[in-house]
């Protein structure tokens, strides 16, 4: 893998394109084989794979960091924007967020920011040299508290199952998408789709965190039709699903409703 992504970025189409077959090998193999760790939450979505513990090795975690510096902004350039949650700071929102720590058993916990440049209802979970943050939209600190635990609960929930470095994966293709016609059609054509089936996954598994965090099912299905009003279900758009990273609003709610009824929650 490293050196194809040294091949995509130093601008070796010739060498990427001939690469490709053994990297969706590769791709396919990490999915499949990755070593599981040793303890796993009990909420984790069943086909969530372990994708990231393969990307936790030594030859990925520098690939990723090459690509890193090349195409994202500094931990210091995000946080310079923010402003930190204590309980000083939205101290109803640290409040939730202590809440929702106690509640998965985080024992290091990620430091929080609200990050003014995010828009709408939103929140996001970065890592920078193996530092892990959490960054909230102002207009979630408003929320009610039990649309504001399930979301700072689903940020910790990737946090936990360790979703951060192939998610920061598909931020650098996408990036690399925008900026680099060739190398960006290749990339939709290879590994995009093999990562998104199990992105969909992902965010699966940290909703079920995020639900444990708020237990209001009304209030969850709520904010995320606020977020994606679209509810359709039909054919059509289970298709356009399969291309996408993340699960449609009605996949998310009729899949946390399966798990509050299989659980008994």
């Amino acid at each position: 893998m490293q050196k194809f992504l040294n091949n995509l970025l130093n601008g070796n189409i010739n060498k990427y394109v001939a690469q490709l077959p053994q990297l969706k090998e590769s791709i396919s193999k990490i999915v499949v084989d990755a070593e599981q760790p040793k303890e796993r939450p009990s909420y984790a979505y069943p086909y969530d794979s372990y994708i990231d513990i393969a990307l936790g090795n030594s030859l990925a975690k520098k690939a990723l960091g090459n690509m890193a510096k090349r195409y994202c902004p500094s931990k210091e350039a995000i946080i310079k924007q923010a402003s930190a949650i204590n309980d000083k700071n939205f101290p109803r929102t640290w409040n939730n967020f202590q809440h929702c720590c106690n509640t998965l058993d985080v024992t290091n916990a990620p430091k929080t920011y609200v990050a003014h440049n995010i828009k709408g209802i939103n929140a996001l979970s970065v890592t920078f040299d193996n530092d892990t943050v959490i960054l909230l939209s102002l207009q979630s600190t408003i929320l009610d508290d039990a649309e504001q635990r399930f979301l700072i609960g689903h940020e910790l929930g990737h946090v936990q199952m360790g979703h951060i470095a192939a998610h920061s994966l598909q931020g650098l293709l996408q990036d690399i998408n925008m900026r680099n016609e060739l190398a960006g059609a290749f990339l939709c054509d290879t590994i995009v789709p093999m990562l998104n089936e199990w992105y969909r996954a992902s965010e699966l598994t940290a909703d079920r965190a995020g639900y444990l965090c708020s237990k209001d099912m009304e209030a969850i299905a709520k904010l995320l039709e606020t977020i994606d009003p679209c509810l359709a279900d039909d054919n059509f758009t289970q298709y356009v699903e399969l291309y996408c990273d993340h699960p449609t609003t009605a996949t998310r709610i009729a899949e946390l409703k399966k798990f509050v009824a299989e659980k008994g929650l």
